[in-house]
C-alpha cells in the first residue's frame, strides 16, 4: 500500500486482557480511517476496542471459515473499500 503512496500503519494485539487502552483511543482518532481485521463473524475485537476506548472502528474485515488471512487478501479487501 505504501508503494501506491498511501500512509499506512498496523497494530497487532498479542494480548487482549487486560486491554491496552492507554493511548490507544488517541492513536485511533489521529489515524483517521481504521480497519479491524479479525477471524470472527461478529467482529468481537472491534466491539472490545469501542467499549474500552470509545472509538468505533466502522471498517471491519472478518473471516470466519477457519482459514487465515493472507497479506495480499488484506490489501485487496482494503483497496476495495477505499
Amino acid at each position: 500500500m505504501r508503494d501506491s503512496g498511501r500512509r499506512v500503519a498496523r497494530l497487532h494485539f498479542s494480548q487482549l486482557w487486560p486491554f491496552p487502552a492507554d493511548g490507544l483511543g488517541d492513536n485511533l482518532r489521529a489515524a483517521g480511517r481504521c480497519f479491524v481485521i479479525e477471524n470472527n463473524a461478529t467482529a468481537q475485537l472491534a466491539g472490545l476496542i469501542c467499549r474500552e476506548t470509545g472509538v468505533e472502528v466502522r471498517d471491519q474485515i472478518t473471516r470466519y471459515d477457519g482459514r487465515p488471512f493472507s497479506p495480499a487478501g488484506i490489501v485487496e479487501e482494503i483497496r476495495k473499500r477505499l
